[in-house]
């Protein structure tokens, strides 16, 4: 079998072009780069106040933040009718008798989701490709840093595709996936309410922040790529839960 004539890559392919046959796409990721741009200028103009503070304190690492801010709110967009449609148009069940298996067609919807999260902070990175041209050191940072919102905003994708799998409306899918992601994230404030070393510690765990900030800092560390894995596994295997009971 011609590998483009597979049936999971065929999936993948039809799911990446579907997202960029719409104009949903091209809006989000025109603002997103507006909006990026706007505080790259920003941090610049501010970053030629003397400071004791680098470029990469000043510039880079507060607008690696804000984009992964803005990815809690583009992953719950991109991913509320990757099943939600389906089922809406009737589709689903078609889509499920399929010859793939239940976590082919979701690992091909989740992959095609990384393929646009990839396309959307490639938009980014003339920032800091500027910053490099113009001689500033340290730039190895960014790499991790990419590394980190890729990962994080790919973990969120998993959960927006989790909701989507169980509803037909993709208002309700995003708002949920959004709530989800906004709890897990705020998992991370918990340690300044409480005293209990252990608590704060297993609350820090469970909020994605938490672990993006050391990619940030340029610290790459096997516990924070276990986090980044671990989690978009576990939402897979709820969605592929979602699906097998609608054979119930």
């Amino acid at each position: 079998m011609l590998v483009g004539h597979h049936p999971f890559l065929r999936l993948l392919i039809k799911e990446i072009r579907s997202y960029f046959l719409t104009p949903m796409l091209y809006i989000i990721g025109a603002l997103f780069s507006l909006i990026i741009g706007w505080l790259f200028f920003n941090y610049l103009v501010m970053a030629k106040t003397p400071t004791d503070y680098s470029i990469l304190e000043t510039v880079v690492k507060p607008l690696m933040g804000n984009i992964h801010l803005l990815m809690i709110f583009i992953a719950p967009l991109l991913t509320m009718g990757t099943f939600a449609i389906e089922r809406r148009n009737g589709t689903l069940d078609l889509l499920l008798m399929s010859p793939l298996r239940h976590r082919d067609i979701i690992a091909a919807k989740f992959l095609s989701i990384v393929a646009i999260i990839v396309f959307l902070l490639g938009l980014t990175t003339i920032c800091p490709i500027t910053l490099y041209f113009s001689g500033i050191e340290g730039m190895a940072v960014v790499g991790s840093s990419y590394l980190g919102l890729l990962l994080c905003a790919s973990s969120y994708a998993m959960i927006g595709i989790f909701t989507s799998s169980l509803t037909d409306n993709q208002v309700i899918a995003a708002m949920v996936s959004f709530g989800i992601i906004i709890l897990l994230t705020f998992c991370g404030l918990v340690p300044s309410f409480t005293n209990g070393q252990i608590t704060a510690q297993l609350f820090q765990y469970f909020s994605p922040p938490f672990h993006l900030q050391p990619f940030i800092r340029g610290a790459i560390k096997s516990f924070d790529l276990l986090y980044f894995i671990t989690l978009p596994i576990y939402f897979m295997l709820l969605t592929h839960l979602s699906l097998e009971s609608r054979r119930w």
